[in-house]
């Protein structure tokens, strides 16, 4: 029995072995996502993985204009975190998805960093770019602190009692404490070493922390920074759920994608059969049996993606109605371009087995490498140019300009227009297409396989 079973598995290992697309997704295809995954998460910070945080850019708009604010600027330009880019109009850049926070140094800063109570500073946040914003957040707690020191220690103080709800009969000793902790405090969030721990505490009732206390949503508050969600609403000023919609944006892409390579893949299966061979027999067929093929994809295509995105909006409230004109116009060129991309490989592949293979390695990594998994801010800066340049990122960013910001056609005085990525994937689209026609007429209209 051990002999005839023996004889069996080395059957298969055999075939499996003359298998050059089981070999490529069993052993190829982890290594190469492994790599991608590993590459993408290493840029979340620190780790066994030796990554680094990625840098974040920050838009700045100093309206003060002062020698106060442009220290400041200055030192936010030293922070290795952040990559700090002077602007006229920050609330623009961020509510439009081109920056993911901005800062707003008011008029009258710097008179009132002289007086001790300078004004807020507006941090501008798009709520969907988490990672982003944390980045900002540790990267301005630091520089704020250093550039504002004592001057405005005892502000932030104040601010931080308040945080607390400290009782009125206290106010005074915890006033008192917090300033002589204030060096140990400014050393703890830059990373420095604390000085010793016996410092006194002031007698009297105890006093719990604020229930519910989130520093990433108090540690504004603390540091003078008044924050605004300018991303994210619709007309009616209401929050979109970001979650959703970039689910279904990555799943528009990925999925018909698949969708498109199985359906361009019948070519292969109808000339094994002999049945594409017998369409071209047929009087004028030419380039009908293809142009007929991509009309039927198109129109399973569009159907896709039409019950998704309906699906979604009834489900999980993706604001589909909100402009449904541009959500139809990012649809019916990315389905043109995700056409070009399938039918390129249905005709340049020999075999079906070939197609699944390479098809299926190319689509996951461009849909991970595009931001369809993962958004693309977590990753390396160069990661982030890779992935730029992939059909997948043009339409993740089409879609969820629609979805997500609100964008049209053609920028506005409030945010850019998604008109851009659509001429990209249109002309990379025709391109493609046209390759593929090439490569039809000689390997399978002139009966060449």
């Amino acid at each position: 029995m051990l002999s005839t079973a023996w004889t069996l598995a080395r059957k298969d290992l055999l075939l499996f072995g003359r298998d050059r697309t089981a070999l490529l997704l069993t052993f190829l295809l982890p290594i190469v996502l492994g790599t991608i995954f590993g590459t993408a998460m290493s840029g979340m910070g620190g780790g066994g993985g030796g990554g680094s945080s990625p840098r974040v850019e920050l838009a700045v708009e100093d309206r003060d204009a002062s020698e106060a604010s442009r220290a400041l600027v200055t030192a936010l330009q030293t922070a290795e975190g952040l990559d700090v880019r002077i602007v006229g109009d920050a609330r623009r850049l961020v509510s439009g998805g081109e920056l993911p926070c901005g800062l707003v140094i008011p008029a009258g800063y710097g008179a009132g960093v002289a007086a001790g109570k300078p004004p807020e500073l507006l941090l501008l946040r798009d709520p969907s770019r988490t990672i982003s914003q944390q980045v900002v957040l540790f990267q301005l707690a630091p520089v704020l602190l250093q550039r504002q020191a004592e001057a405005l220690g005892a502000g932030m103080m104040d601010r931080l009692i308040d945080l607390f709800e400290f009782p009125a009969a206290v106010r005074g000793d915890a006033n008192e404490a917090l300033r002589e902790s204030y060096e140990r405090i400014e050393a703890l969030i830059t990373g420095f070493e604390t000085a010793p721990s016996d410092v006194a505490v002031a007698e009297g009732p105890s006093v719990a922390p604020a229930p519910g206390f989130d520093p990433l949503q108090e540690l504004p508050r603390f540091l003078g920074l008044a924050s605004e969600d300018v991303a994210g609403r619709d007309a009616a000023g209401l929050a979109r759920n970001s979650g959703a919609s970039h689910a279904f944006a990555a799943m528009a892409v990925m999925m018909l994608l698949f969708s498109v390579v199985g359906a361009g893949g019948t070519l292969l299966q109808e000339r094994a059969e002999g049945t594409l061979t017998r369409l071209q027999l047929t009087p004028a067929a030419g380039g009908a049996v293809l142009v007929g093929k991509l009309t039927a994809i198109s129109a399973i295509s569009l159907v896709q993606l039409l019950l998704l995105f309906t699906y979604g909006g009834l489900v999980f409230d993706v604001p589909v109605l909100d402009a449904p004109l541009h959500l139809a116009l990012v649809s019916v060129v990315w389905v043109y371009l995700a056409i070009g991309i399938g039918i390129l490989f249905s005709v340049a592949c020999g075999t079906q087995k070939q197609l699944e293979g390479i098809s299926t390695l190319v689509i996951l990594v461009m849909s991970a490498v595009g931001g369809a998994w993962f958004p693309r801010e977590i990753t390396p800066e160069w990661f982030r140019a890779v992935g730029s340049v992939t059909p997948v990122a043009w339409a993740m960013d089409a879609y969820h300009g629609v979805l997500w910001y609100g964008k049209g056609l053609l920028p506005t005085d409030e945010r850019s227009g998604i008109w851009l990525q659509l001429l990209v994937m249109a002309v990379v689209g025709t391109l493609l297409l046209a390759l593929s026609f090439r490569i039809y007429r000689r390997r399978f209209a002139a009966g060449v396989s």
